[in-house]
């Protein structure tokens, strides 16, 4: 386990950054920036889940991470140290449905990466945290993605300009990493799983108010990793950074379907799962991926989806 080191997680407010900063705040000087947005503003509509009473920025605190406020697009980083040893960088900015944010998304994902390399060129390795979805959608639903296939991204249906500044995401944190000689490990994440704020939870809690499940070109077969897993892998995914980066992807070892998680939490609740099939030209039917050479890196996953739903439905989805 990494241990007294100091460590800046951006993106802290997100649903895998947080429970990373919070893991490792445990024996680690832990910052965690975000933009930090204010209640009332639109981009948090619809994406920020309450559990208690404390605001986001609140729980943070007190988990033991000391947190900043920062816009990463706009180049002023000075409100955060530059001695950091380690950086993993899960900030992402998802944008609206509009072609006039396309510019505010390149801003924050594409220059803001560069900004970060550059003041944290001190520290030991940063990692990247990506996603699977800038691979090029294939036709075959069951399609294991490897780190070799192609990249493109597809539309997604909630932010056009996400996919395209993700790709752009990375090629300049490699760039940087290149530039300034940080060690840099590009992670692309599969579906997270294990906290009320992520992947089955979230269908979980669309099927408790009656909303129906959107199965996109078939049930969408994921590969699914808990972040427990995440959490417990990161020192492995750092100290195999590299210059030039390493790109790996950051999936588990089981393979579930949002069809089947829904129809496993309905059962267990006592209630319906509808679903809504619909055919997207160009959309991904799924997202697995080839665990490979993430499994040479950080050897097997510790927590199965056979042992881990249930326990999680009790806990969080039983009124």
């Amino acid at each position: 386990m990494i241990s007294g080191e100091k460590i800046l997680v951006t993106g802290v407010t997100g649903g895998v950054a947080r429970p990373i900063a919070e893991y490792l705040a445990r024996s680690n000087e832990v910052w965690g920036a975000a933009r930090f947005l204010p209640a009332n503003d639109p981009a948090r509509e619809g994406r920020e889940i309450r559990i208690t009473a404390l605001t986001p920025r609140e729980e943070i605190e007190a988990a033991g991470i000391r947190t900043c406020a920062v816009d990463l697009g706009s180049g002023d980083l000075s409100a955060l140290p530059d001695d950091f040893t380690y950086v993993i960088h899960g900030a992402f900015a998802r944008v609206p449905d509009r072609l006039d944010q396309f510019e505010m998304a390149f801003r924050a994902n594409a220059q803001g990466p560069g900004f970060l390399w550059q003041h944290c060129r001190k520290a030991k390795a940063a990692l990247l945290i990506s996603a699977g979805t800038i691979y090029a959608p294939n036709p075959d639903t069951w399609h294991r993605y490897t780190e070799t296939d192609p990249l493109g991204g597809a539309k997604a249906h909630w932010s056009p300009a996400s996919p395209a500044s993700k790709l752009i995401t990375e090629a300049v944190a490699g760039t940087c990493a290149r530039m300034f000689n940080l060690p840099t490990t590009i992670a692309r994440l599969f579906m997270p799983w294990g906290t009320p704020r992520l992947g089955p939870s979230l269908d979980v809690k669309r099927i408790k108010q009656g909303e129906p499940i959107i199965l996109v070109n078939g049930p969408q077969p994921q590969t699914l990793i808990h972040v427990d897993d995440i959490c417990d892998q990161l020192e492995a995914m750092l100290d195999a950074a590299g210059v030039p980066a390493l790109v790996t992807n950051w999936a588990g070892d089981d393979e579930v379907s949002s069809r089947e998680w829904s129809e496993i939490a309905a059962a267990r609740l006592g209630i319906e799962a509808k679903f809504e099939e619909v055919e997207v030209v160009g959309a991904h039917g799924g997202f697995l991926a080839d665990p490979t050479k993430r499994r040479s890196i950080t050897g097997p996953c510790k927590v199965r989806f056979a042992d881990a739903y249930a326990p999680l439905i009790d806990r969080y989805h039983k009124d």
